[in-house]
């Protein structure tokens, strides 16, 4: 699994580089100076994959929304042994692009590469694996709010079609096939409209996060308060507040705890 992370991560990395290579112009703080994704497709190709992942680190935070960047920093993390900020940033990507199937791929890698060092390492079953965190978001965040307004919009706007052919036509077959064509995007409409509630009413503006480094969850914001579980990079939990250098977080079985802040790296909803 490893050999085919390389590979496979090596091999699209050309062409999501080549999409980050677009962004120099306007990235460059000068016309002979290098944009920050050159910076690291450089230093990529030259095998600095820490190098690579700081400067595509200075690259989305100049164009925080491009997927593309993300990725290219995931992938350079990944190589960079730094699992969790790696998985971080293809979490990243995926949520600005849900179908990006190269950080989906590569994320699926390096998480089944934390997971299987874990269990083969150590027996200790309060640790919390990458995996076991959807979040309690499932379907509602696979499509963007974007997508679901606009399927809802359409969806919608077919259905009164459909309702005004039925009313108008005087044949049987047309009036049928217009009634079922009602009752279709009606329910397109009713489920997309489902989601966008549901997306509102659950996520909302709620802020999750990105373990990035193997760390301990505690009862209160400090080293003196006990321990909840150990907490392995990339799990995914649900920021509340912060209290000083700790941050305050959602564990994936429900249970609340507290992490130091710079051990959990914040999505970005798009």
């Amino acid at each position: 699994m490893g050999i085919a992370m390389r590979l496979r991560g090596a091999a699209l990395l050309g062409a999501a580089l080549l999409g980050a290579a677009l962004l120099g112009p306007m990235a460059a703080t000068a016309q002979t100076t290098p944009s920050a994704a050159e910076q690291g497709r450089e230093a990529f190709w030259q095998g600095d994959f820490a190098a690579a992942a700081e400067a595509y680190g200075r690259a989305v935070e100049q164009a925080p929304g491009h997927p593309d960047l993300w990725y290219n920093r995931g992938t350079a993390a990944a190589r960079a042994g730094r699992p969790g900020p790696a998985m971080h940033a293809f979490e990243q990507a995926l949520l600005l692009d849900p179908g990006h199937a190269d950080a989906a791929h590569n994320l699926g890698v390096v998480r089944q590469q934390v997971v299987d060092a874990a269990l083969g390492g150590r027996a200790d079953k309060r640790s919390i694996l990458p995996g076991e965190d959807d979040a309690g978001t499932g379907l509602l965040t696979a499509l963007s709010p974007r997508t679901l307004g606009l399927i809802f919009a359409v969806a919608w706007v077919l259905l009164f079609g459909a309702l005004h052919l039925m009313r108008r036509t005087t044949r049987a077959a047309t009036r049928t096939a217009a009634s079922f064509a009602a009752v279709v995007f009606g329910l397109v409409s009713l489920g997309a409209g489902g989601l966008l509630y549901g997306r509102q009413a659950v996520v909302g503006d709620r802020l999750y996060g990105v373990v990035a480094v193997d760390g301990t969850a505690r009862q209160g914001p400090g080293e003196q308060y006990p321990a909840v579980a150990a907490v392995l990079p990339g799990v995914k939990v649900r920021i509340g507040g912060e209290e000083g250098d700790w941050r305050q977080v959602i564990l994936p079985d429900g249970g609340g705890a507290w992490m130091p802040a710079e051990a959990v790296l914040p999505l970005r909803r798009p």
